[in-house]
């Protein structure tokens, strides 16, 4: 959970947005991890959102604006780091924000 907290601390204090789906199981420990200070100026300034997911929906999608990363999930439930699709292609990268842009609207 750490590095996730460092990655979303570097990229508030340059000024990026950070828009997260998660689910209730890891929402208060990544939320109460980040640093007081910087979460309550980007959710001020409208650069941290934060979606919470009561359904566990078992997908791994990073999005920036050079590329998308999408992980899936073994039958089990479990995270499989053999069936990680990364891509730097625009249309992927619109389809990323697109499957974003529903899971947000729909779950």
């Amino acid at each position: 959970m750490k590095i996730c907290t460092v990655i979303i601390e570097q990229v508030l204090q340059k000024g990026g947005n950070v828009e997260l789906i998660i689910n209730d199981e890891i929402f208060e420990s990544l939320i109460d991890s980040i640093d007081p200070e910087i979460k309550k100026r980007s959710i001020e300034n409208g650069c941290l959102k934060v979606h919470e997911l009561k359904d566990n929906l078992n997908l791994y999608l990073i999005i920036s604006d050079k590329n998308t990363n999408l992980g899936l999930f073994k039958n089990d439930g479990s995270f499989d780091q053999n069936r990680l699709l990364t891509s730097e292609n625009q249309q992927a990268i619109k389809w990323a924000n697109n499957l974003f842009e529903n899971v947000k609207a729909n779950w």
